[in-house]
């Protein structure tokens, strides 16, 4: 049985300037409840071609990229006795597609290719995959600016029949997951929205694990005060350090404001509930909480 878990953005504002990082949740969209949809995301080895489907998370800190969960299903058996590697990838955001593709080689935030499926920094239970990052690279940290970025993963299987699916995830309200092919179905084509390939569904479920980059110290998290919080229709801003831009996003990694510095924002037309205020500095950045009334 799929096991569903509790998104945790809230925990960013609590650990992002502690001087020990903790492991938390960074972004994570869940299998569906009772889904039993998913789409191939793999390298055909026989054809030498792939089948990559990508989905976007956004990041609301400068992150260490620790742990990624990505679950799904085999068309045939059991996905380690007929994989015999895996690919993953993290590229940045072109206007709400990734930025490149597998095919061009030295094009992503994280490349990690024919890592071999029984590779110690690979963990599978029941054809869904745990990856530990910084083992799969090497033993090098992954870290990663606050931004959007897309994730894809491919297993190596032989042949088309005995592809691995990625499982469905919940609704997103970022942009359409993608997919891309090669030519392993007739025609090969660049990255395109599931809705456009026929799919009922629109984003793929997986987790992102890791730590908050403590780059920002405690007296320029003090020296910038949001107020009143909560908040029903103003919130106010005041610094003592230069500030350079202003995001707001939803729990949920939805980007509601993006612009430069202002002593006040509007947020009277945001539903209720929370938010993360990310707030560039010339020191760096940091997140605070905003609950909205």
């Amino acid at each position: 049985m799929k096991k569903n878990y509790i998104l945790f953005l809230v925990g960013l504002v609590i650990v992002s300037f502690n001087a020990k990082a903790q492991t938390v949740t960074l972004y994570e969209q869940i299998t569906d409840a009772g889904a039993t949809s998913g789409i191939i995301s793999d390298y055909i080895t026989n054809d030498a071609m792939g089948t990559y489907s990508a989905d976007d998370f956004v990041l609301t800190a400068d992150s260490n990229i620790e742990t990624i969960f990505i679950p799904g299903f085999q068309n045939n058996g059991d996905i380690t006795t007929i994989g015999t590697a895996i690919d993953i990838f993290i590229y940045a955001d072109n206007g709400g597609i990734p930025a490149s593709n597998p095919n061009n080689v030295g094009t992503g935030a994280l490349e990690i290719t024919n890592l071999a499926i029984n590779d110690a920094s690979i963990s599978v239970t029941d054809n869904d995959f745990t990856i530990d990052i910084t083992a799969a690279n090497g033993g090098t940290a992954v870290n990663l600016p606050a931004g959007t970025y897309w994730l894809s993963f491919a297993v190596h299987v032989p042949v088309l029949n005995d592809r691995w699916n990625w499982f469905q995830g919940s609704a997103s309200d970022i942009q359409n997951a993608q997919i891309l092919d090669d030519g392993n179905f007739g025609t090969a084509f660049d990255w395109t929205a599931f809705t456009g390939v026929g799919l009922d569904f629109a984003s793929l479920a997986f987790r992102i694990e890791g730590s908050v980059t403590a780059s920002t110290t405690d007296n320029i998290l003090n020296a910038i005060e949001i107020n009143p919080n909560p908040v029903l229709n103003t919130l106010n801003i005041q610094s003592d350090v230069a500030i350079k831009s202003i995001k707001l996003f939803s729990i949920s990694g939805k980007l509601v404001y993006n612009g430069t510095f202002t002593n006040s924002l509007d947020v009277s037309k945001l539903e209720k509930g929370v938010y993360l205020v990310n707030i560039d500095t010339e020191n760096g950045t940091i997140v605070k909480k905003m609950i909205k009334k």
